[in-house]
Order: C-alpha cells, then sequence, then structure tokens
C-alpha cells in the first residue's frame, strides 16, 4: 500500500441527514454524524478499536489510560479486578444498549482515569463489540461506547455530552467505510459544534491508526515494559499532588521548573514502584496495599540509594521525603539545594568522582587526587566505591553514565542509567559506535513515532549509538539489562535497569583497557568544578 493513502487530507462527508436506520441503528434514539471511506479491513478495525478502548489517551490528553474492570471474554479476571478495585457488584454491571439489527460478540467495562483527579473525576463505561450481516455483501462491525450514567450534568469535561457513541465498520462488495454515530440525551438532545468537532477527532484517530495498520506501520516503542502503568501513574498522581506545587513554588534555578520538576517526579514514581518489586517481602501482586505498609516492607532490604551527578538535588529530595535513604552528590553546587528542608540539605553534597578503578595500585585511588588536594584546590573526592547493596542512580550524569554499570559491578550494587549526552570514559565527548556484540538495542530513534518507517540502511542516531553502547558495557560487567522507555516530558527516555547479575562479568580494568582507558579523567572533572552548571 502507497504511504500517499497517510498523506491525504481527512475529509470525513456529513451524514447527518442521513436516516441512521441504513445503518442498522434505530432512528429514534441514534443520529449519524459523519463518514470517511477506507481501505483497511473490519480485522483492522476492531484491532484498532480494541486498543483505543485501552488507551484513551489517544484520543484525549485530559486521561492517562483506561482500567478494565470486566471482559467477558474473561471471567476470572472480573473476580480478581472486583477485589483489586473495592467495586460493589452493581457497580461494575454492564450498562449494554439492545440494538436489534445486530449481534453482541463482545462486553468489555473500563474505568476511565482523568490525567488530574482534582479537575475531572472518573468515569466508568460499557463498550460493546457488535456484528451484523444485512446482506450477502454487505458486513458490519459496531462499537459501542455507554457511559455509566442517565444524567448529562454527571459526564466529566472529557466526555462528550451523549449517553452513547458508536464506531461502524462497513464492507460491501464495492466499498469500505468507517462512521460515527451518537445517541443523544433527550435533555441535551442538540448537535453542537463541539459535539460536532469531537466526531471529527475521533473518526479521524481511528481512520489514521486503521491506514497505518493496513500500510504496515507497527509501534516501535513500547512503554509499561517493567512496571505495568495502572502502578506508574498512581503513584506519579500521588507524588504529584505531594511535591509539585511546593517544587516550582520555589524554584530558583534559570531552568524550566515544570519541565524538571515534573521529568523528576515521574523518575521517582518508576523507582519507587520498581523498589517494591525488588524489596518487597509480601505480595507483591496486591496494589491496593496501604502505601506505609509498602514502606516499611521495602526498608526491611532497602539499603539506600546513590544519585551521582544529581544535579538540581529535586530527585533528591523528593525520594528522602517519601522515606527511602539515600543521598546524592555533583561536581557543582546548585541554588536549589538551599531550597530543601534542613533533612535533605546535608545528603546533598559538592564531591567531584574519581573511579578508584582508574589506580589499579591504589584501591582507594587517591594517587589520582593527590596532586589536586596539595594544590590548596578545596575540591572533596569520592572514589566511587559505594556500599555493597545501594542502589546507583545515574539519570543524564553525562561523563559518569558510562562508569555506572562499572562501579555498580565492583560492589555488587543495583543501577538505573538514564543515558544522555556522550562521553568516553576519560570524559571526553565522543560519539559511540552503538555496536554491540550482544544483541541490537530496541530503541531505534530518539522520539516515539507510531507510524513512520526508518530509511533502510539509515546509521543510528548518536542516541541510539550511546543506549547501545552503556547496554553493552552493563553486559560485560554481567547484569541483566532491562529497558524501560519511561513517560517523561524527554525524548532522552530510555532507561537502563540492572538489578540482577549472572556471574562476575568481565573484569572492569579489562573494559576500561578495551575502551581506551580514562587517561585525562581528573583533569576534565576539576574543569566541572569550575565550568557553568548544566541545567540538570
Amino acid at each position: 500500500m502507497s504511504t500517499d493513502n497517510l498523506k491525504t487530507p481527512f475529509a470525513p462527508k456529513d451524514i447527518t441527514r442521513r436516516d441512521p436506520g441504513l445503518f442498522g441503528l434505530p432512528p429514534e434514539i441514534w443520529i449519524s454524524i459523519l463518514e470517511h471511506g477506507c481501505t483497511f479491513s473490519s480485522s483492522i478495525f476492531s484491532s484498532v478499536m480494541l486498543n483505543l478502548i485501552k488507551s484513551p489517551n489517544i484520543n484525549s490528553t485530559h486521561l492517562v489510560r483506561a482500567d478494565i474492570l470486566y471482559d467477558s471474554q474473561n471471567t476470572f479476571e472480573l473476580a480478581r479486578t472486583h477485589a483489586t478495585n473495592g467495586l460493589a457488584q452493581e457497580q461494575i454491571s454492564p450498562h449494554e444498549i439492545y440494538l436489534p439489527n445486530y449481534n453482541l460478540r463482545r462486553t468489555i467495562i473500563r474505568k476511565l482515569i482523568p490525567r488530574n483527579p482534582q479537575l475531572d473525576a472518573p468515569l466508568l463505561q460499557t463498550c460493546q463489540i457488535l456484528h451484523s450481516t444485512p446482506s450477502p455483501d454487505t458486513e458490519r462491525h459496531l462499537i459501542v461506547y455507554n457511559p455509566h450514567t442517565t444524567c448529562p450534568t454527571n459526564l466529566p469535561w472529557y466526555h462528550p455530552v451523549v449517553s452513547s457513541l458508536a464506531f461502524l465498520h462497513t464492507t460491501s462488495s464495492s466499498s469500505s467505510t468507517v462512521s460515527i454515530h451518537y445517541a443523544l440525551f433527550p435533555t441535551h438532545s442538540e448537535l453542537t459544534p463541539r459535539l460536532q468537532r469531537t466526531a471529527h477527532q475521533l473518526l479521524s484517530t481511528l481512520h489514521k491508526h486503521g491506514t497505518g495498520c493496513a500500510a504496515g506501520y507497527t509501534k516501535r516503542v513500547h512503554h509499561d515494559v517493567i512496571i505495568p502503568q495502572r502502578r506508574f501513574q498512581d503513584t506519579y498522581a500521588r507524588l504529584k499532588a505531594r511535591h509539585a506545587k511546593r517544587l516550582i513554588d520555589n524554584w530558583v534555578e534559570c531552568t524550566d521548573p515544570a519541565k524538571h520538576v515534573f521529568e523528576d517526579l515521574a523518575i521517582a514514581s518508576f523507582l519507587i514502584e520498581l523498589w517494591r518489586d525488588m524489596y518487597y517481602t509480601t505480595d507483591r501482586n496486591n496494589e491496593q496495599e496501604d502505601e506505609d505498609e509498602t514502606k516499611s516492607h521495602a526498608k526491611t532490604k532497602f539499603q539506600g540509594f546513590v544519585d551521582i551527578g544529581c544535579g538540581n538535588g529535586v530527585l533528591v529530595d523528593i525520594l528522602i521525603r517519601e522515606g527511602y535513604p539515600g543521598w546524592g552528590f555533583d561536581a557543582r553546587r546548585r541554588k536549589s539545594w538551599d531550597t530543601f528542608s534542613d533533612s535533605v540539605q546535608p545528603k546533598l553534597q559538592e564531591l567531584v568522582l574519581v573511579p578508584y578503578a582508574l589506580s589499579p595500585s591504589d584501591d582507594e585511588g587517591s594517587a589520582l587526587s593527590r596532586k589536586h588536594k596539595q594544590s590548596g584546590s578545596g575540591v572533596r573526592w569520592h572514589n566511587g566505591h559505594f556500599p555493597t547493596g545501594t542502589f546507583i542512580i545515574s539519570n543524564h550524569a553525562d561523563e559518569l553514565t558510562p562508569w555506572t554499570p562499572l562501579l555498580a559491578s565492583l560492589t555488587n550494587c543495583a543501577f538505573v542509567i538514564l543515558p544522555c549526552c556522550s562521553h568516553d570514559f576519560s570524559g571526553a565527548k565522543f560519539r559511540a559506535s552503538g555496536a554491540s556484540t550482544h544483541h541490537n538495542s530496541d530503541i531505534k530513534d530518539e522520539t516515539d513515532i507510531k507510524y513512520s518507517e526508518k530509511p533502510k540502511g539509515k546509521q543510528a542516531s548518536a542516541y541510539a549509538s550511546l543506549v547501545a553502547w552503556i547496554e553493552r558495557l552493563a553486559l560485560d560487567c554481567g547484569y541483566v539489562v532491562e529497558k524501560e522507555m519511561l513517560r517523561i516530558p524527554s525524548t532522552r527516555n530510555m532507561a537502563l535497569v540492572g538489578r540482577t547479575k549472572l556471574g562476575k562479568g568481565i573484569d572492569v580494568r579489562e573494559i576500561l583497557r578495551r575502551e581506551g582507558g580514562g587517561e585525562g579523567w581528573v583533569e576534565r572533572a576539576m574543569q566541572l568544578t569550575a565550568g557553568k552548571a548544566r541545567g540538570h
């Protein structure tokens, strides 16, 4: 199929004057809105619609996800979901409408979760999947959304003021079409401009995704591989309500507070849920367990964290306030450190890391920094030797990024790395080759482009090459590397997690020798203390 179909402007037909009965819908209840020709099959239509049911955030920025409370194809899941959501039987009973010209194939109940619970309420909605064959050469597949309310004023802002809405795929011997239809409330029977715009946007999204799938495009980036979406987003919402306003109101850096605060809130949410899995001592499947109980269980095994290259210190502040012991350091002190509480400020230190692995004859690495201490520079140093079991955070740590898996390996620590800028072991900027002796990196580019192909033979981006190189270093150190594309406001959002180690791996000094060594590290580290602090 030609990609020209993806570039054709979406121009649906107005079918508000057409009898809904022509689509098998009762005209006394329904009004037909828009119709557009399509080149994708009914199976693609069903697949796309199922994805839109599970991911309503594709259509509305006011939503983050949908929790599936019931699926008629999985009755066991219904019983389990009842328990975890604490909903009464009558609350999750399907709100179905009877359509005499269609056969019901599947029923799903979803709970729409708003992005800002303080502004919008969640909403239960029944999704009916129906089918009919009105004639030998005509087939219809219908998806109907029914909100669980009979009062239009109870609908949140993100839901159109309709009692039901339907998406229809019709296939005949000569053509295929997709169309959208409304069932209006008796008290709100006017087809307003907003309802018309909503119909256009909803049908446009369906048509775009269906056409993309028919052309063979697949989503290359997958989120929520390590931590389930629901757990991450619920924790993020909690942390955002607790910390966002305080951190933004007290912002003293020159950088954008919203970008940095929300990014670090998201990273903290991921880490808290990751640590829950790593250090939990009870049933980790119980998502509704009390928050304080979760922390107390985690702390029984959690040995603390260190944020190397902690920058503005926001991530350290959030994690400590949430009850997780740890600290962070950076080559340059930030103004924001002085805005934190008296309990957090001592946990942020101005230190330069000189890895002791650079000095084969001196485990403390002091031989490399002695001349700088004697020069009276006043610089404080850390040798990179952390207590066994410490969780190392390397969040856009730049020069420290390639050192992270090596330092973790030497002291048997777990880690998370969010690569950003590419530096070698001497601290110099360079472009990583990205060559991996283990397997190719999943990341193809810096952005999550759902329906665009990368030309064959095109060189991987500098970021993709950096991620592949850091992954190879971690694998060489013996770690099982897990990857997650974090939901953060940054294109550099790949997280590499090393929480499991298989064997000793390659000797760290052998890796250093293979990668060109670290000559010049101390001199470049000293330059960091005198240079301008970066945004992070």
